[in-house]
């Protein structure tokens, strides 16, 4: 079963990875109308996109899309746990 609120993750088709982003912003434009349908109206919706060695990172806030400028690559895998344990943390604190 899933429950709000959600995180949305993408993998890009044939290495495109501006594909995987607009495919990705329109997941999270769909977590957050979940999101609110489940009663939890989140400010903020997480998301990204990855082509398996290249991660990107989105935020959705106020109906504004923010793409992480940084590339993360599976090459420096603490850089990418490092960001999305950031994101976790950020939602703990929002939904606890």
């Amino acid at each position: 079963m899933i429950q709000s609120p959600i995180f949305t993750l993408v993998e890009a088709k044939e290495e495109s990875m501006d594909w995987g982003i607009r495919q990705c912003a329109a997941q999270m434009i769909g977590a957050k109308l979940f999101n609110e349908n489940e009663g939890h109206a989140a400010k903020v919706i997480y998301g990204c996109a990855t082509i398996g060695e290249v991660w990107r990172l989105m935020r959705l806030e106020n109906n504004y899309l923010y793409l992480d400028k940084k590339h993360y690559y599976l090459n420096n895998i603490g850089e990418l746990l490092g960001a999305l344990q950031r994101i976790i943390d950020h939602c703990k604190a929002i939904y606890q």
